[in-house]
């Protein structure tokens, strides 16, 4: 009983921080099914550009600053707290959700690239998510919107 009573602060974050795992948990299955279901196929595309710094950019500017070491202190805590809601609202504004450095882990690459020929999207730079690698001169795609111009894109192999 002591040891809840000197460290409530640390166990909310620890609780917290445990939801925070079960909802990417979530998120991952979620995106897992997404990506099998209502999909456009034979586009092709141009102008493919791998954008290699995404994660890298995200991951230095993001995660480095949850760092924090105390937040089993009421102001370590609050700082963490504040910190994620920031770095949450500030992904919502940007729609920079896309360079996840979690989506490198799980091998996912992120290229822009514009359509040949396509009514929705027209020459508008897309930005695409996609599992593996994609050739320098890819034949025909198929993708499914994310967001916006952020599509999950596969290569279609002959």
């Amino acid at each position: 009983m002591a040891f809840i009573k000197d460290n409530r602060i640390l166990i909310v974050v620890m609780i917290l921080c445990l939801i925070w795992i079960i909802a990417a948990m979530f998120s991952y299955f979620s995106f897992s099914a997404f990506r099998w279901t209502d999909k456009k196929r034979g586009f092709e595309i141009k102008n493919v550009h791998e954008e290699e710094d995404a994660s890298l950019n995200f991951f230095m500017t993001m995660i480095i600053p949850l760092l924090i070491d105390d937040v089993y202190t009421p102001q370590g805590a609050l700082t963490f707290a504040i910190i994620v809601v920031l770095m949450c609202a500030l992904l919502e504004k940007t729609k920079l959700f896309y360079a996840n450095p979690v989506l490198s882990l799980l091998g996912y690459r992120i290229y822009t690239f514009s359509f040949v020929e396509n009514s929705t999207y027209g020459e508008k730079t897309c930005i695409g998510i996609v599992q593996g690698k994609l050739k320098d001169h890819p034949g025909s795609i198929e993708f499914k919107s994310i967001d916006g111009n952020v599509l999950y894109v596969k290569e279609i192999t002959r």
